[in-house]
């Protein structure tokens, strides 16, 4: 369950529950009250206190296994999915079924909700408590009279595409229909026969945005686009498509509206679902002017000079000034377009922190960036982080020499062998001396790049400035091997050879 999700359950002990039962299915081997303890911060004593609640809550055919009166396993009927054991725990949160009526158009007072989720009014206020607090990173306010969402359409839409699109393993949530799989199906055969483009877009993305504007303009909720936002994508070769695309929208749902408005607006939406290719999509996609073009150059320059990183090839630049083009057209009608889930964010962070630290300082002091309208610079350096380290991995690597020197018992040895090479690049040199003192000569001699330990070095490292010297827990952690990934992919640029 994602961070939005899981904030919206509001009694900490059944988060914590969730919690639990999410993180031993997705183990897929027994986890003991240690470890379980070790992940939610909590004692062992909760833990298996939690256990005990949860064993009584679960449905009569699933259960937690105790294993060897120390560990457990979840175990599943082969009918039964994580969501729908999630489900009891969600249960007692009333926002759940309250964001779903608001999205059927389903308004009701404070009194009326407490009468239909038989539920006092102090405990409702607390939950709409929560919801406005969530409300506040997409722009949004909640109104109490009726209750409601309320805001810009555009960021309205936004919130729901995200809360249906990241709710994986959350219960009871809105799903694209077959009506709107067939009509994307067909859409995407119009559009190669018309435009005779070579694009790619998201599949599923896709299919979840129809979904949302499909059921706001249902309700009357249309867009008003900004009058110099339209005239600026209307003067695009992708909105000439969209044109032709709302009517078979309009008539395929039988919505009563079809305007220009909603046309710009599908049109800024495509270029959420884009896939991003070493091609220039101006004749399909942006047009021959694109103002921006030498403002990014230079950013790129600029940015990859302090990177130690070379300019990219005019092929791998094009992703680049795609992107940029995409952040800058989505963020003039809502800048929310151009930013990551929680879950994203702290995954780049955490896998690539040099990368992300660079592009980080280089877009926060970027006065090009600085006029892009509420630009989100973190999620601005998370993306351009994962598309250097894709493009870079895959065309400018230089074979090198790691050599891993591991102690600890024979099985052990074994297996951090097995693990250093999975966690290691195609093309590097690997070898692994556990056997004999590793001296700068050895080093030397052995020609070596990068060399990683999980014991105390016995030689003074400042002697070898041409070796890269790492050195792990005893038991390397997730953390020590995204860091050994980090080194070999820094060491491994041609620029730096």
């Amino acid at each position: 369950m994602d961070r939005l999700h899981l904030d919206l359950v509001i009694e900490k002990k059944n988060r914590r529950h969730i919690e639990i039962v999410s993180y031993i299915y997705n183990s897929k081997y027994p986890l003991t009250a240690d470890e379980l303890s070790d992940y939610l911060r909590v004692s062992v004593k909760t833990i298996q206190r939690d256990i005990l609640e949860i064993q009584n809550l679960l449905p009569t055919n699933v259960y937690i296994v105790t294993m060897s009166n120390t560990s457990y396993e979840l175990k599943l009927p082969h009918d039964v999915t994580l969501k729908d054991v999630i489900e009891v725990f969600t249960e007692s949160s009333l926002l759940f079924t309250i964001i779903d009526s608001i999205y059927h158009g389903i308004q009701l007072d404070i009194h009326d909700w407490a009468l239909e989720l038989f539920s006092s009014q102090s405990s409702l206020y607390r939950h709409l408590n929560t919801l406005k607090k969530l409300l506040v990173p997409f722009n949004l306010k909640l109104s109490l009279t009726p209750v409601d969402i309320v805001g810009k359409e555009e960021d309205i839409r936004y919130f729901y595409f995200n809360y249906f699109y990241n709710a994986k393993n959350s219960p009871k949530m809105e799903v694209p229909s077959k009506q709107i799989y067939t009509f994307h199906e067909k859409s995407l055969k119009r559009f190669e026969k018309y435009e005779h483009a070579n694009i790619d877009i998201q599949y599923h993305r896709f299919l979840y945005w129809i979904m949302v504007i499909n059921q706001r303009v249902s309700l009357g909720h249309t867009i008003q686009m900004p009058d110099d936002i339209k005239a600026y994508q209307q003067t695009k070769p992708v909105y000439h498509y969209f044109d032709k695309y709302m009517h078979f929208w309009a008539e395929e749902f039988d919505l009563p509206v079809n305007t220009s408005d909603e046309t710009a607006y599908f049109s800024i939406i495509f270029y959420d679902t884009l896939i991003y290719k070493k091609e220039d999509l101006r004749e399909v996609v942006y047009g021959d002017e694109y103002t921006q073009q030498k403002d990014v150059l230079h950013f790129l320059q600029e940015s990859f000079t302090a990177l130690n990183l070379p300019m990219p090839t005019n092929d791998d630049l094009l992703i680049y000034e795609n992107y940029f083009y995409y952040v800058y057209s989505m963020s003039r009608l809502t800048p929310l377009l151009h930013t990551n889930t929680y879950e994203v964010n702290r995954y780049i962070k955490k896998e690539h922190p040099s990368i992300f630290a660079t592009w980080l300082k280089t877009a926060s002091d970027s006065p090009f960036l600085k006029k892009i309208k509420g630009i989100y610079t973190e999620d601005i350096a998370v993306n351009l982080t994962m598309l250097t380290r894709s493009i870079f991995y895959d065309n400018n690597m230089e074979k090198k020499h790691i050599l891993f020197s591991f102690d600890g018992r024979n099985a052990f040895l074994n297996y951090l062998s097995t693990l250093a090479k999975n966690y290691s690049a195609n093309n590097m040199k690997i070898s692994f001396i556990p056997n004999r003192h590793i001296t700068k000569e050895i080093l030397r001699e052995s020609k070596v790049d990068i060399l990683v330990l999980n014991y105390e070095s016995p030689f003074d490292l400042e002697k070898c400035p041409h070796i890269c010297v790492y050195q792990t827990n005893h038991i390397p952690s997730k953390q020590d091997w995204g860091v050994v990934k980090e080194l070999i992919f820094q060491a491994s640029l041609k620029f730096n050879a």
